[in-house]
C-alpha cells in the first residue's frame, strides 16, 4: 500500500489540464494566432509570459502525477531525480516569468492603469499619482523578486555540484 499523499495523481493531473487550459488563450493571443484583445500599451510577450506561468504549474503539476502524487514534503522519496530536476525547473521558471513580468511594470514604457484602493480611515481614497505609486510597489517587488531568484540559483548551483562530488 503506497503512503497517503496530500494531492493524489488524479487531482494532480486534474489540475494540471486545468492550467493547462488556462495557459492557452493569453499564449496564443500573444503570439497573435488568435484575436484577443489586450490592454494598450501591453505588449505580446507580457500575455505569452503570463500564460507560461501556467503552463509550467501544469507541468508541475504533471510531474506531481507522474511521481504518484505529493506529500507534506514533497515528492515520493522513491521518485526519480529526474522529475525532481523537471520540477525543480518548472518552479523556478514561474518564479522568474513573475520577475520579468513585474519588472515590465514598474519599469517598462508607456502608461499605466493601475487602480488603488486605501481602506484606510482618513486617507483619501483618490491619490494623485497612482502611476509612480505603483510602480514604485512592482519596482520594490520585482527587486525582491530577482534577490529570490538569484539566492534560489545560487542554492541549486551549490547542491548540483555537492551532489556530482559525492562518491
Amino acid at each position: 500500500m503506497s503512503p497517503r499523499t496530500e494531492l493524489i495523481p488524479r487531482a494532480a493531473a486534474l489540475l494540471a489540464i486545468v492550467c493547462l487550459a488556462c495557459s492557452v488563450l493569453p499564449i496564443l493571443g500573444g503570439l497573435h494566432v488568435i484575436r484577443t484583445r489586450l490592454i494598450e500599451g501591453i505588449p505580446g510577450w507580457v500575455a505569452v509570459a503570463s500564460g507560461s506561468t501556467f503552463l509550467l504549474a501544469a507541468a508541475a503539476l504533471a510531474i506531481d502525477a507522474l511521481a504518484g502524487g505529493i506529500g507534506k514534503n514533497g515528492l515520493p522519496a522513491d521518485a526519480p531525480a529526474s522529475l525532481r530536476a523537471a520540477q525543480n525547473l518548472c518552479g523556478f521558471g514561474i518564479v522568474v516569468l513573475i520577475a520579468v513580468i513585474t519588472t515590465w511594470m514598474a519599469v517598462g514604457k508607456g502608461a499605466r492603469h493601475f487602480n488603488l484602493l486605501l481602506p484606510l480611515p482618513f486617507v483619501s481614497s483618490a491619490l494623485r499619482d497612482r502611476d509612480t505609486l505603483s510602480r514604485w510597489a512592482f519596482g520594490l517587488t520585482a527587486v525582491l523578486l530577482w534577490i529570490f531568484v538569484i539566492l534560489t540559483w545560487v542554492d541549486g548551483l551549490r547542491r548540483f555540484f555537492s551532489a556530482r562530488q559525492r562518491p
